[in-house]
């Protein structure tokens, strides 16, 4: 990233990017949201800016709860997301006059992961992910012997994103089977970085987190394989990766990620070329940020709600929970 190009407070998780053209700019695109997505997003805003210099960008990392809030309030042009939204945020938007087009941009593999000094949690079942996270769990499975008998007997410390992150919505439901249910007595924070810095640091540690930032630090880090003991069709455990997530069998901590654009934004030019600039690059700009791009076909799905102003979500009644991202597109246009 160009580092040159922002104009960064200590004091804020947001930055402003400049124009350093002549005349009177076009007023700036806001975004914010999920802080899985926001690495991606600075790639497209910055690849954006070196050919559309004059275009202003105020694009602040927070969560996708917050994000979509914020959206739904009228207050941003985009919203990213790790997640789709919900039906009490399908609500806020419609109470506040909100319409918008759902544009998936990329995949991500939620990683679940462990100290380097780890040698023993080389892979680990949902069922016994959700043993260690569910409510239940509070104050009671708090040693690593009480996931397998024959890991140490050893304290567990548990390292998470806040319950505000869409990371922490999409890894409760898979895991737990409903959002939002899960122990409380973790360390959650909103950063990211801050979450990678504390397993590295602890020995005891097991955490979560997108993952842009564990392909970032797989040198601090080992990611644990994840096995859905779907006995039918189930590859057994199978490591956070792009290919393992484009492949299908990363399941179930594989997910989309998305942007929502206000449609009252997709009239004003500067919006709309930025929006379709990100879709037809979100390919390259996922590498680039470490992520998981989109498969082959999907882009252009994703284009054309664009294009036409497919508005709503596609996760709808009726819609086939084994759709696939690209039949689900298909099903919506």
């Amino acid at each position: 990233m160009d580092r040159t190009a922002l104009v960064s407070s200590a004091t804020t998780l947001g930055f402003v990017l400049l124009a350093a053209g002549c005349g009177a700019p076009p007023p700036p695109i806001v975004i914010e949201g999920s802080s899985t997505l926001h690495p991606i997003t600075v790639q497209a805003v910055d690849q954006y800016r070196q050919r559309h210099g004059s275009q202003t960008f105020a694009l602040k990392e927070s969560s996708t709860g917050v994000g979509l809030s914020r959206f739904c309030a009228g207050d941003l042009d985009i919203a990213d997301a790790s997640r789709h939204i919900t039906n009490p945020e399908l609500t806020a938007c419609q109470q506040a006059g909100i319409t918008f087009v759902e544009v998936p941009v990329a995949y991500d593999a939620i990683s679940v992961v462990v100290n380097k000094a780890n040698t023993w949690a080389v892979s680990m079942t949902v069922p016994e992910l959700k043993r260690l996270w569910e409510p239940a769990a509070q104050g009671k499975v708090t040693k690593w012997s009480q996931i397998r008998a024959d890991w140490p007997d050893r304290a567990v410390h548990l390292y998470g994103p806040d319950n505000m992150s869409g990371t922490f919505d999409y890894f409760t439901e898979a895991i737990v089977g409903r959002a939002k249910a899960s122990r409380t007595d973790y360390k959650g924070d909103a950063d990211d970085t801050k979450l990678v810095a504390a397993v590295e640091a602890d020995e005891e540690a097991l955490g979560y987190f997108g993952f842009t930032y564990f392909h970032e630090q797989k040198d601090r880090l080992r990611g644990v394989a994840i096995d859905d003991l779907d006995n039918d069709i189930g590859p057994g455990p199978i490591e956070p990766s792009a290919i393992n997530v484009r492949r299908g069998v990363y399941r179930p901590l594989a997910r989309t990620l998305f942007i929502y654009v206000k449609a009252k934004a997709l009239d004003r030019e500067e919006v709309k070329a930025f929006v379709e600039f990100y879709i037809r690059m979100s390919p390259e700009l996922a590498e680039r940020a470490g992520g998981v791009r989109l498969n082959a076909g999907e882009s252009e799905l994703a284009l054309a709600r664009v294009t036409k102003r497919t508005l709503g979500t596609m996760f709808l009644p009726g819609s086939d929970p084994k759709w696939n991202l690209q039949e689900m597109l298909a099903a919506r246009r």
